[in-house]
């Protein structure tokens, strides 16, 4: 048990944090949907959005494996065609899908005899022995004209450098996510986002170069470790200085454009059919992101939390003057008053140290975990929609534009936690349905692409609440975190289901009891919707008190759920330092 005065300080500590002046006030003095965040909007914020498949997502396109077969010499001096030259010299075999099929890895014995005349070529064909290519592969250029595993030869023997680069590809997002979040919250946003820029963009030209797979690989690494990042932290710097109502729209519009990039990548994929134009065009651009260093602004919260109080006074500054606004030095009371209270910012450990952001951090966690592996689950049923292996990547990219409006819309008018809920419940029923259907594919394919645009909804929700229920000093880390734990998580995926082998309806029964699970501890959480960023813990941990569960927060009542939450009286041992928890949410 605490002595009463340490209780007594503690309890005085925190409710001085929760009564300071909030940034929004500030915010309101200098602008919060004006100019200057229509300028980060759309000018770098989106057109970011929209160039980050091309780097993210492009993987699947540079290492795609057309048919192929062994390349065999000699049939230019008999003058026979391609179709025949290929039955003379190579095997049949099965496929995995257990139809007959030329071999891609064997071709007949063949002996070339001594030339018994000038210019007359012999050969001897052994039709009962076969052997591994001697001289090469023959890739079909109907699709692709040449890909990095054509052009490195990674099939065959080689075949597993490919699942190689895509697993140290996955680990490195993993990995950098975690790291640059840390980072951003610890040096800033804005120097660590153009570190990532500068990672990406050279690493991923001198991947393009590669003289052998080792260095594809370290080069790939090296390369995929910021692009996660290279998004979230523009994201972060702008929901940081906007309104609560503007919040939703931006994680809605972001989702839009990047599943825009995602179709025109695949249109332009098309139309170069080359991996190292397409790897130009996807790397080069980024060069031209160098001139955000003339507008985009550090975060002014994240400056705050830091005590860097004249830095942020500049910022403010410049928000001001775009938005043609004026402001008074009340504002630099408040602002002065809020760097007293967190003069130093939370250690790294709060999010499973403090009870509430402990909760939080697991739930957001087991739900990313979950979205992660059912999104990838049925987006790997739907890829074989056609035989063109663009149009697949196009139309399983558009699924994805209606889900994004819906959860955008309504996260602003049902609220975040509504939304997640029943989001997640219609994907359980549309999985289970889609077991009992598996027979019929194209029953199962609008039904599993039903389910995508509702799991979409609920990426870009919880994507949302992520940023609403961390303070600023642990904003960047929760993304990052959450973020490496789904990335890990979808892994799971092929497990998943390659299950469908002994019983095809089990991957779709396991997916919608994922879903159920998602939904419900998604209910556990508390409704952001109309709440400021919390800028310190206390403020965080206040988010959702007095709700009860099954109260139904929204658009048209929020204003008053908001006022009674922000007028409840909190005792002494529910918002010590020691016990920052809260009695109805987590």
């Amino acid at each position: 048990m605490l002595p009463e005065t340490t209780r007594d300080r503690g309890s005085t500590r925190t409710r001085r944090a929760i009564n300071a002046p909030k940034f929004e006030n500030i915010l309101e003095k200098v602008g919060e949907e004006g100019r200057h965040q229509k300028i980060l909007l759309y000018g770098v914020l989106l057109p970011l959005a929209f160039y980050i498949p091309f780097g993210s997502s492009s993987l699947q396109l540079l290492l795609s494996t057309p048919d192929h077969h062994c390349r065999v010499p000699a049939r230019e001096a008999f003058n026979v065609s391609h179709a025949l030259w290929r039955k003379i010299t190579i095997p049949w075999t099965r496929g995995s899908d257990g139809r007959a099929r030329f071999s891609r890895c064997l071709m007949r014995n063949i002996t070339f005899l001594e030339e018994v005349e000038p210019g007359l070529t012999s050969i001897a064909i052994d039709p009962h022995a076969n052997t591994s290519c001697q001289y090469g592969y023959l890739y079909d250029r109907s699709t692709w004209w040449e890909t990095a595993s054509t052009h490195y030869d990674w099939v065959c023997d080689d075949a597993f450098v490919v699942p190689l680069i895509f697993c140290v590809s996955i680990s490195a997002n993993a990995v950098g996510t975690l790291l640059f979040s840390f980072l951003a919250d610890r040096c800033g946003r804005r120097p660590v986002f153009f570190t990532c820029l500068s990672m990406s963009t050279v690493f991923g030209l001198v991947n393009l170069v590669s003289y052998n797979w080792q260095v594809f690989v370290v080069t790939k690494f090296l390369s995929s470790l910021p692009f996660f990042a290279l998004y979230q932290i523009p994201y972060i710097i702008l929901v940081e200085q906007c309104s609560a109502r503007m919040r939703s729209s931006i994680v809605g519009l972001c989702a839009v454009s990047i599943t825009l990039g995602m179709c025109c990548l695949g249109l332009f994929a098309w139309l170069i059919g080359h991996w190292r134009k397409l790897g130009l065009l996807c790397y080069l651009p980024a060069v031209l992101f160098y001139f955000y260093s003339k507008i985009l602004p550090e975060s002014p919260r994240w400056l705050i939390s830091r005590g860097r109080t004249e830095q942020c006074i500049a910022v403010l500054d410049s928000i001001a003057i775009r938005n043609r606004r004026t402001y008074s030095n009340e504002v630099l009371q408040m602002l002065g008053e809020m760097c007293k209270i967190q003069r130093r910012p939370p250690r790294l450990l709060s999010v499973m140290t403090v009870p509430c952001l402990r909760k939080r951090t697991i739930i957001v966690i087991l739900n990313t975990s979950i979205l992660c592996v059912v999104y990838s689950g049925i987006s790997y049923n739907i890829r074989n929609v056609t035989s063109n292996e663009f149009l697949n990547f196009f139309a399983l990219s558009l699924v994805d534009i209606p889900g994004n409006l819906l959860g955008m819309v309504s996260a602003q008018f049902l609220g975040r936690r509504l939304t997640a809920v029943y989001s997640q419940f219609i994907a359980t029923g549309f999985c289970f349905v889609a077991s009992v259907t598996t027979t019929n594919q194209l029953a199962l394919t609008v039904l599993c692409s039903l389910g995508k645009l509702f799991l979409t909804s609920t990426v870009v929700v919880v994507f949302m609440q992520v940023g609403e229920l961390f303070p600023t000093p642990l904003r960047a880390f929760a993304y990052g975190l959450t973020g490496a734990f789904g990335l890990v998580s979808s892994v799971c995926m092929p497990s998943i289901m390659a299950l469908g082998f002994w019983n095809p309806r089990l991957p779709y029964c396991i997916l919608g009891v994922l879903c159920l699970v998602g939904a419900s501890i998604s209910s556990l959480l508390p409704e952001t919707l109309g709440r400021p960023l919390p800028q310190n813990t206390p403020e965080a941990n206040s988010i959702g008190s007095g709700h009860r569960f099954c109260a139904c927060v929204h658009h048209w009542n929020v204003h008053e759920h908001n006022i009674a939450s922000s007028n409840k009286s909190v005792s002494d041992d529910e918002m010590s330092q020691e016990n920052l928890t809260s009695r109805t949410f987590v």
